[in-house]
């Protein structure tokens, strides 16, 4: 599962890893591991808009529905999607 973190580029912001697997927690979903990632997705070269900065969460099958109502999507709607260091 994967969720935007919101940020934007040249400005950044947006929600870190630890708020996104919080919210996951708030629902119930338990996390068994997360990374940072890109979607993978072309972005214009313009500031303010989206950098494609994800997170990504390994849960159990059984979880996905708990996640999608938090917001959350299946990471296989993003095939071009890979992990980056969290900075």
């Amino acid at each position: 599962m994967f969720k935007a973190t919101g940020s934007l580029q040249c400005s950044g912001g947006g929600l870190s890893l630890t708020v996104l697997q919080e919210q996951l927690a708030a629902a119930n979903v338990q996390v068994r591991s997360a990374e940072c990632g890109t979607d993978g997705q072309p972005v214009p070269a313009v500031c303010g808009a989206p950098d494609g900065k994800i997170g990504i969460f390994e849960i159990a099958v059984a979880d996905d529905a708990a996640a999608a109502t938090a917001g959350f999507k299946p990471l296989s709607t993003l095939p071009g999607a890979k992990t980056i260091p969290c900075s």
